[in-house]
């Protein structure tokens, strides 16, 4: 599947059931939505939230994409920059 702004609500549709279900990789899809804004609203707290649990399941991008959010300095995670 073609990854590009008119498929993002076919990829939200279909990462989101495996999301929920634990799926890491499809947990780091969802982050990626959120934090672009891309098919869903932007939400960088949501994006955050996605990316901590597939890291738990020890994903490594997961990891990689929740240290980026963090050293980007996105205000609304003020409260993570210091860890970063």
């Amino acid at each position: 599947m073609n990854f590009c702004r008119t498929n993002n609500p076919l990829v939200s549709k279909l990462a989101l059931p495996a999301a929920m279900d634990g799926n890491s990789d499809a947990q780091t899809m969802v982050a990626l939505l959120y934090e672009g804004g891309l098919g869903v609203n932007r939400d960088v707290l949501e994006a955050e939230r996605w990316l901590l649990m597939a890291a738990e399941r020890g994903n490594p991008v997961a990891w990689n994409n929740l240290g980026t959010l963090y050293a980007s300095k996105i205000s609304e995670l003020r409260h993570r920059w210091d860890a970063a």
